[in-house]
C-alpha cells in the first residue's frame, strides 16, 4: 500500500511538472527573443540526457514535437529549433536530435535486451539494408539517401528505450505522463472546431500550411461550413488509448478506473471529432474488443463511462457547433455504407481506392518481387494514405512478406504464452494482440504506420507498443515459470 501510495504522489507531481514546464516553455518561445527560446530548449536536451527521469523528459519531448494546435510548428514562425546542415537547405529537426540523445544516452548503459521477436525484426533491418544498397547501386540521388535514413532512424528507438525504461514502474510513469497530455490535445482540438483559429494563432502565430487568409482577419476554417478534420498528437492518442486500456485491467493499480475510463474517452471522442474514418474504425474495434473480453465487468465499465458522457453532455449544451461537428462526422462514417451497395468510392469520398491505389499498383507489377528500394521511382509513387500497396512498392513481395512473418510471429508467440497462464495474465495478453490488431487496422484504412521510413513520432509510438509488449510477454512468462516451479515442489513434498 505504501508503494501505490508513493507512486501516486509522484504521479501527481510529474503532472504538476509536466504542466508547468510546458506553459512555460510556450512563454519562452513566443514572448522572448528566440536565441534564449532555442538555449532553454536545448537544455531541455541536455536536460534528457543528464536526468534519471528518463519518463518524463520522454514523455515532455514526445508531446512538443507533435505540435499541439501547431504550437512549435515546424513550419511556422515558433518551430522547435534544430541545426542547419552545411551545403544544403535541410536540417537536423529537434525531434530527431531528441532521438540521438536517447542513443547517445544508452551508450553508458550496460543493458543487453533480447526482444522475443529478434529473429524476424533483424530480418526486417538486413533487408532494408540489401534495398538501401540496391539504391545506391542505381544512383540514388543525395538527399533521397539522407531522406532515406533519416526516416529509417527513428527505428532505433527499439535499441534506446528498453535500456533507458527497464521497470515497470518507469512504464507507468511515462504512461502517466502522457495520459496528461491528452486533455491538452482534445484541447487543441475543440479550440479548432469552435473558434475556427488553431491554437497557436491566439500566441501570434499564423504560419500555417492550413491557414486560410481573410484579409486583415486570419481565419483557420469556418467549423460552421465544413467537416474539421484536424487531429493533434495521433500517435499519443494510440498509445495511450491501448494502455489506458492494458491499465484498466491489470490488477497492479496504478492508476484509478474512473481515471482510466475518462482517457479512454478522451482518445475516441478526439478520434471521432476528427472524422477520420480509419482511425474510427480502429479506436471503436478496440473498445468493442475489449468490452467482449472484460464482459464480466461490463457493467461496471458502462457505469465508469457515465461521468465522462455527463461532461461532453454538458460540453455539447454550451458549444452547439460541436453538435454540427458531429453532424458531419456521422455523415462522413455513413457514406461506407455505400461500399456495400458496391460503390468503391464510398459516394465520392474514397478517392484512395478508386484513383490513388489503382496508380500505386501498377507501378508495383512493374517490379513486384523486390520493389523499388528507395529509388526516385518509389518516392514518385508512394503513398501515405495507402500502406500496404506502399509497403508493396518499396520492399516488393519479399519486402512485404517480412513484414507479415514479424506480425505473424509477434502475435503467434502471444497467443502461445496466453494458453499457458492464469486469466489475469490471458487479460493483459490479450489487450496487445487487441492493440496490434487496432493499429494494424488503421494502417490498412488510413495512415502507412508500418514502413521502412517513419518520422520520429510514429517511430517512437511503434516502439513503445512492441517494447512494452516485449516487457510484459518476459514478467508473464517469469512469473508463470515461478509459480509453476512452486507448485511443483509443494507436490514433490
Amino acid at each position: 500500500m505504501s508503494k501505490v501510495f508513493k507512486l501516486d504522489t509522484i504521479f501527481r507531481k510529474d503532472i504538476y511538472h509536466f504542466y508547468i514546464l510546458f506553459m512555460v516553455s510556450i512563454v519562452l518561445r513566443y514572448y522572448l527573443p528566440r536565441p534564449i527560446g532555442n538555449v532553454y530548449f536545448f537544455g531541455i536536451l541536455i536536460a534528457l540526457y543528464l536526468t534519471k527521469r528518463n519518463y518524463f523528459f520522454i514523455a515532455f519531448i514526445f508531446l512538443i514535437i507533435h505540435s499541439p494546435g501547431f504550437l512549435f510548428y515546424p513550419y511556422g514562425n515558433y518551430s522547435l529549433p534544430g541545426f542547419g546542415i552545411a551545403g544544403t537547405e535541410r536540417s537536423i529537426s529537434y525531434a530527431e536530435l531528441f532521438l540521438f540523445v536517447t542513443l547517445i544516452k544508452t551508450f553508458s548503459i550496460e543493458k543487453e535486451t533480447k526482444l522475443f521477436y529478434k529473429v524476424p525484426l533483424t530480418l526486417l533491418f538486413i533487408y532494408f539494408i540489401f534495398l538501401f544498397l540496391i539504391s545506391v547501386v542505381q544512383d540514388m540521388p543525395f538527399l533521397k539517401l539522407m531522406k532515406t535514413i533519416r526516416m529509417f532512424i527513428p527505428f532505433l528507438f527499439f535499441y534506446s528505450i528498453p535500456r533507458l525504461m527497464q521497470t515497470k514502474e518507469a512504464y507507468a510513469k511515462l504512461f502517466n505522463l502522457l495520459f496528461a497530455t491528452i486533455p491538452i490535445l482534445v484541447l487543441a482540438q475543440l479550440t479548432d472546431i469552435i473558434t475556427g483559429k488553431y491554437l497557436a494563432s491566439y500566441f501570434g502565430d499564423y504560419v500555417s500550411k492550413f491557414a486560410v487568409s481573410s484579409g486583415t482577419d486570419e481565419v483557420f476554417f469556418n467549423p460552421s461550413e465544413r467537416t474539421v478534420r484536424t487531429i493533434y498528437g495521433i500517435n499519443i492518442l494510440l498509445i495511450s488509448y491501448i494502455m489506458a486500456i492494458y491499465y484498466y485491467v491489470n490488477k497492479e493499480r496504478y492508476f484509478s478506473k474512473g481515471y482510466l475510463l475518462s482517457i479512454i474517452s478522451l482518445c475516441l471522442l478526439s478520434v471521432m471529432l476528427s472524422a477520420t474514418r480509419g482511425w474510427i474504425i480502429s479506436f471503436i474495434f478496440m473498445l468493442c474488443t475489449f468490452l467482449i473480453i472484460y464482459f464480466r465487468n461490463i457493467v461496471g465499465v458502462i457505469k465508469g463511462f457515465s461521468l465522462p458522457g455527463l461532461l461532453f453532455g454538458i460540453v455539447l449544451l454550451l458549444f452547439p457547433i460541436i453538435v454540427v461537428q458531429l453532424t458531419n462526422v456521422f455523415q462522413r462514417i455513413g457514406t461506407l455504407f455505400n461500399l456495400l451497395s458496391g460503390d468503391m468510392s464510398a459516394g465520392g469520398t474514397l478517392i484512395r481506392i478508386t484513383k490513388r491505389m489503382p496508380r500505386v499498383m501498377s507501378k508495383f507489377w512493374d517490379s513486384p518481387v523486390f520493389g523499388y528500394g528507395f529509388t526516385e521511382d518509389y518516392f514518385k509513387y508512394v503513398d501515405g494514405h495507402l500502406g500496404h500497396q506502399s509497403m508493396l512498392i518499396n520492399g516488393g513481395i519479399v519486402g512485404y512478406s517480412l513484414f507479415m512473418i514479424f506480425f505473424g510471429y509477434f502475435l503467434l508467440k502471444l497467443f502461445n504464452l496466453k494458453a499457458n497462464v492464469s486469466r489475469q495474465y490471458k487479460n493483459i495478453l490479450w489487450i496487445f494482440i487487441i492493440g496490434f490488431i487496432g493499429i494494424f487496422i488503421a494502417h490498412s484504412t488510413s495512415t502507412m504506420i508500418f514502413s521502412y521510413q517513419v518520422s520520429v513520432t510514429t517511430g517512437l509510438m511503434i516502439s513503445l507498443f512492441f517494447i512494452f509488449a516485449d516487457f510484459n510477454y518476459k514478467q508473464i512468462r517469469l512469473s508463470s515459470r515461478s509459480k509453476h516451479k512452486s507448485q511443483l515442489s509443494a507436490i514433490i513434498k
